[in-house]
């Protein structure tokens, strides 16, 4: 390892036995679920430069969600590591290039005509587009949009090495980044081996890595501020079991993830065509806009057993949305809805049309950026028509055509509670 040097010494493993399996895994796919400060930054960094001097005329993408992380790591990281070694000095093929500037920031050839770009992951991996790679490295990548992600498949498909790491630090509980988790198998650190929770899994190879595992951490006497018994009592609880424990958490931000969802979930079960008093029932109403959103309301009822139970629900084909407000309109009296939430980010002007029919049972609801803040309710006195509005745990990352059902879910919860 006298390649490489950190901070004036030769990288080394020392105290790091967790490590070696990683930096030593040929998989196409690897994916890091970590906390902070666990060094993986140095990981990509070492990754990318071993494969692109050893193996000539290859190209390598690094991304981050936004350029003042890419230009961080082309900088402080990436270039100073090359820098900082003498034997590592003169590989790359343009020393110009090395002065702070635009091209010193998203492009490093090398003398043995490897390549490597660094570019942010902006607008679905839009800046990624069209470049053919051989390796490539998608750090933060809990910020970044998974769907993108078959933008970085593309780009590698041709090539005959074709390997990828996604480095995030554990977020939320249902994410986008944590379904990329569970598709892995999951590997744990038991001291003296890396093993597999989900064998079946191959998908991914896939690393949990907790600040337990860091020894210049666990040795600190508890009063340090780096100290986990210091964090523990510091941190929010969120915080802690993110980048602390590498754990993603399971809180207000997403009380409803879709595996408990689909786990409450009934195919024997049948929908209603009308509810009759005195059973009452709950609806959501989220708006459909442009030619891929579909407006879709769905009502809840409890059962003889106290139970909630999905009595109907319904995709509008129909685009005029006064047409549609005329259909909703007809259905609350039908399901005996006492309770009505749409949102009012599209459709203020149909939740005032619905007001001006059933006044409070139909509420407007707007999405809020802090959903540990409570459910409220606002009554408008100035307005003739009384206008009610609330808010509800906050669902923009769930709407998504083809599950707009589980956002208007979220926002029945809201109603109901």
């Amino acid at each position: 390892m006298e390649v490489r040097w950190i901070k004036g010494k030769p990288f080394s493993f020392q105290d790091r036995p967790y490590l070696l399996p990683i930096y030593r895994d040929k998989a196409q796919r690897i994916i890091i679920v970590k906390a902070r400060q666990m060094e993986m930054t140095e990981w990509a960094v070492n990754w990318l430069i071993h494969n692109l001097m050893t193996h000539p005329s290859t190209t390598a993408i690094y991304t981050a969600p936004r350029m003042d992380q890419v230009s961080r790591f082309s900088q402080d990281r990436f270039r100073r590591a090359i820098l900082d070694a003498p034997k590592l000095r003169d590989i790359l093929a343009h020393p110009r290039d090395q002065k702070i500037g635009e091209t010193a920031i998203t492009r490093a050839p090398f003398n043995n005509d490897s390549l490597c770009y660094l570019v942010s992951a902006w607008g679905d991996f839009g800046a990624i587009r069209n470049i053919p790679a051989d390796w490539a490295v998608i750090d933060e990548a809990q910020d970044v949009q998974a769907e993108a992600l078959p933008v970085i498949e593309e780009a590698m498909s041709h090539s005959k090495f074709n390997r990828a790491l996604i480095i995030g630090t554990a977020s939320v509980e249902g994410s986008e980044f944590c379904r990329l988790w569970k598709q892995s198998d999951m590997k744990e650190w038991n001291g003296k081996a890396w093993v597999p929770s989900r064998h079946e899994n191959r998908s991914y190879s896939g690393y949990h890595i907790s600040q337990e595992m860091a020894p210049w951490i666990t040795g600190l006497p508890p009063e340090h501020p780096n100290s986990i018994p210091f964090k523990r009592a510091k941190y929010s609880e969120r915080r802690f079991v993110n980048e602390v424990l590498g754990l993603f958490y399971r809180g207000l931000v997403k009380p409803l993830i879709l595996e408990d969802l689909l786990a409450c979930q009934d195919l024997r079960l049948g929908l209603m065509e009308s509810l009759e008093a005195p059973n009452v029932s709950y609806a959501g109403i989220d708006w459909g806009g442009g030619d891929h959103a579909f407006t879709v309301i769905w009502i809840m009822a409890r059962d003889d057993e106290d139970r909630w139970k999905l009595i109907y629900l319904r995709k509008f084909d129909e685009r005029d949305p006064m047409k549609q407000v005329q259909i909703i309109g007809n259905l609350i009296p039908l399901f005996n809805v006492k309770q009505a939430v749409a949102d009012i980010g599209y459709g203020a002007v149909q939740v005032s049309e619905l007001q001006k029919k059933f006044g409070s049972r139909v509420m407007g609801c707007q999405y809020i950026r802090r959903p540990e803040l409570p459910l409220e309710k606002k009554e408008n006195s100035t307005s003739p028509l009384g206008l009610f509005s609330c808010r509800v745990f906050q669902t923009q990352d769930l709407v998504r055509d083809d599950d707009c059902v589980f956002a208007v879910s979220s926002i029945v919860a809201g109603a109901v509670i």
